[in-house]
């Protein structure tokens, strides 16, 4: 061709390319501007027949043909031409001449390809192939296309490749454009299956889900997490879930939160907290256990936060804790006179004696034994003995008022009272009100010498040469002993052996 005729070319060939370019950012469909590009390619150049193909790898290379001419040449190959262009048609052999270029990026011209030691040969029926031009289509150094040319009249150039830049440009663009727009389509679709299915699992699982930012402003919550709060979702976004809590509450959110901003720790945050949510309905406190994780994303951090509705369980454990407090109360309370019993008692001596002895503190102890108590049964009947044992119980409970001061009936006619702090004038003063009463109520005992119901009582003092607790247990018992030797109806203390 003469520079006319090549400046005529070159004029028609961007004026082709411009159209298609047009088209294909409007559309996208590589398929379609292929098909125009080949059909303008091979009316520019002359050429027979030619294709444009899509590079992939797998892990070989091999190229999928969206633009393909239909060079069939029976009704079998025809038909054959129809299925695979229906979904792109692969070339595989690699023993060709456009092979030659899938392997080695380069553009291939052949004006001979019988006598081409490069060619593979071609199909049985295959129409006849003088001359073939193989046009890379690179983009930022990687091949991503070739574009194909045959049996133009007097063949190939590389000039007439040269010619055809713009067009291997115009197709390396669309590709490249063409697999972003997959790939982000793909994304999309990812991003939209993920989030349908966030959705579905915010949706259906029990539990309130809530994710907000480190200010704790809420950016999703679920259902579920709404109804714990008593609000519907759309508002608590964008709210502050401390809002929702009562004032106790939203101090311990606050405190565990910072912990752990501090720590990182999240089991510091999962534990359980009594939240009664102030916009919660007239009914039964609710309890709410918090568990906060955090979400690291790409350039920011999140917090998921779990609501789990513990009031069940909590009522249980208060049932149960509840329980609990009354079998033990049951197991460490005296049937008949509702006093602590021995086995409370002696717990109560031990923790004191202990304390009492660390402090160096006041520790006072008395024994009290109903005198004749045996003859007082055998002669106006156990029911009557029972009733004395009360009222005795009854003059101790309105006399030891002082939650340091305890008693107990620590055997069938026995009582201890342990006193801690004080001196011994008051506990002279305490145990002489409680025979004043005693004599008050003036209990008739026909057996006794004393014609009416008396004690007698043993006291003892923790002193620096007690080492545990029995001691001054068997001190107030000796000095009992020794009231009861001495005539009963008195006070004596051990070891001073002081009487009242």
């Amino acid at each position: 061709m003469n520079k006319q005729q090549w400046d005529s070319f070159d004029h028609s060939l961007l004026s082709s390319v411009l159209t298609i370019q047009q088209s294909f950012i409007g559309q996208l469909d590589l398929k379609s501007a292929f098909s125009r590009i080949l059909s303008e390619l091979l009316t520019l150049t002359g050429s027979d027949y030619g294709f444009i193909g899509e590079i992939h790898h797998d892990p070989s290379p091999y190229m999928i043909a969206h633009a393909l001419t239909d060079v069939s040449w029976d009704s079998d190959s025809k038909a054959f031409y129809e299925q695979q262009m229906a979904k792109g048609f692969e070339f595989r052999n690699l023993n060709t001449l456009f092979g030659v270029s899938l392997i080695t990026q380069e553009l291939v011209i052949s004006n001979d390809p019988a006598a081409d030691p490069r060619s593979g040969g071609l199909p049985r029926g295959h129409p006849r192939m003088a001359s073939y031009l193989g046009l890379p289509i690179i983009h930022d150094g990687k091949m991503l296309g070739l574009i194909g040319l045959a049996n133009r009249p007097g063949g190939y150039t590389s000039q007439l490749a040269a010619l055809l830049e713009p067009i291997t440009f115009t197709c390396a663009t669309m590709v490249n454009a063409f697999r972003q727009q997959q790939q982000k389509q793909q994304i999309e679709a990812e991003l939209l299956a993920n989030n349908q299915l966030l959705d579905a699992i915010l949706l259906n699982v029990r539990d309130g889900i809530v994710l907000a930012d480190y200010q704790g402003v809420i950016e999703i919550a679920n259902a579920a997490a709404a109804e714990l709060l008593c609000t519907d979702a759309e508002a608590l976004t964008d709210s502050h879930l401390q809002d929702y809590l009562n004032a106790e509450g939203s101090r311990l959110f606050a405190a565990k939160l910072k912990r752990f901003l501090l720590t990182g720790d999240s089991d510091e945050f999962s534990s359980h907290i009594n939240i009664q949510p102030k916009h919660r309905s007239k009914g039964s406190p609710q309890f709410l256990e918090l568990g906060v994780s955090e979400l690291k994303l790409a350039n920011r951090k999140l917090f998921v936060i779990n609501l789990h509705d513990v009031s069940a369980r909590r009522e249980q454990e208060s049932k149960l804790e509840q329980a609990n407090i009354s079998l033990r109360e049951l197991a460490e309370t005296d049937d008949l006179t509702e006093l602590s019993n021995r086995r409370a008692f002696d717990s109560l001596l031990e923790d004191n004696f202990s304390k009492c002895k660390r402090l160096d503190l006041p520790l006072m102890m008395a024994i009290v034994d109903i005198d004749h108590f045996k003859e007082y049964n055998d002669h106006y009947g156990h029911p009557q003995g029972d009733e004395a044992l009360r009222s005795l119980a009854k003059i101790f409970k309105s006399k030891l008022k002082r939650c340091v001061d305890s008693c107990a009936r620590v055997g069938g006619e026995e009582f201890a009272i342990l006193v801690a702090g004080g001196n011994r004038d008051d506990f002279n003063g305490l145990l002489k009100s409680v025979n004043k009463a005693l004599t008050k109520l003036a209990i008739e005992h026909r057996a006794s010498p004393f014609n009416k119901l008396t004690i007698s009582i043993g006291c003892s003092e923790l002193t620096r040469k007690m080492t545990a607790p029995a001691e001054l247990y068997q001190a107030a018992d000796n000095a009992l002993y020794e009231a009861k030797n001495a005539g009963r109806n008195q006070r004596i203390w051990h070891p001073t052996n002081a009487t009242n």
